[in-house]
């Protein structure tokens, strides 16, 4: 018996080593097969995903890999399920950040439909500007912060994101400013009309939502206390600009042109 289990021993010691070399195999391609995604659940349910498409005036829920035969056709996309599509449609409103799936971001970074009034005669934009451009940020680099108060400029980002919207848009001037607010009672310490008129729910529709500020040096303060807003007018090596204050009062400044302050438009 001794004998018979010294010859078979080795036998058996040999398939054993086999197995593991077998096991350790099996483990690094199962590891290689999985190292292009960090996350292979989540690329499982993205090719799985489906999305919402404007076909013909209705919107249809189709797989996400025949996204590109409707976009062929013309057709706009929600990619990121947010309810607003990615190119303007009879379906919803564009969101222009709207190119990957399950990214919700409602607020329009680049070029898109915005409100708009008309004051003294003049059309405005009813809401504060969220094109992205250079020299631009979200409150505390937080894309959270652009549905309610869209981006913050520094001077010349202010003039070329205006200009984007078409090229009858601009920033106002310091006098085109100055004839709006006069209309609505005149720049002033509180109580101020023309600040009640501005300031969300004022009846002139204008709803400053108090955006606050981004410092030359970088830093955010004031949100929910005041909007600044650019004029296209300088002074030197400043530019002035116009500050919604929560507490009632509302008033024209000069500035570093490099602060990152809110920005509306008005149409020539």
């Amino acid at each position: 018996m001794k004998n018979l289990f010294m010859i078979i021993r080795p036998d058996f010691f040999n398939l054993f080593i086999i197995f593991l070399l077998i096991a350790a195999t099996s483990c690094e391609q199962e590891e290689l097969d999985y190292a292009p995604n960090e996350n292979p659940e989540t690329e499982i349910m993205a090719k799985n995903a489906k999305v919402d498409v404007c076909h013909n005036g209705n919107i249809i829920n189709v797989s996400i890999n025949a996204v590109p035969a409707f976009q062929a056709q013309g057709d706009a996309v929600d990619m990121d399920g947010d309810g607003f599509f990615d190119i303007a449609s009879d379906c919803g409103e564009v969101d222009c950040d709207d190119n990957s799936y399950n990214s919700a971001n409602s607020c329009c970074t680049a070029i898109g439909d915005y409100a708009t009034i008309v004051i003294n005669g003049r059309t405005w934009l009813a809401e504060d500007l969220a094109i992205e451009v250079p020299g631009s940020w979200y409150y505390q680099d937080n894309p959270d912060y652009c549905a309610d108060y869209g981006r913050l400029y520094n001077f010349s980002a202010a003039q070329t994101a205006c200009a984007q919207l078409g090229d009858d848009w601009k920033v106002p001037t310091r006098g085109e400013w100055d004839a709006m607010i006069n209309s609505l009672g005149g720049v002033g310490t509180a109580p101020s009309s023309a600040n009640d008129e501005l300031v969300d729910g004022g009846s002139s529709g204008f709803d400053a939502p108090f955006g606050g500020r981004r410092g030359a040096g970088g830093a955010y303060y004031a949100l929910g206390q005041y909007s600044d807003y650019w004029s296209r007018t300088t002074s030197g090596p400043y530019g002035y600009f116009y500050a919604i204050f929560s507490n009632g009062n509302l008033n024209r400044y000069v500035g570093e042109k490099q602060i990152g302050i809110s920005c509306r438009c008005i149409q020539d």
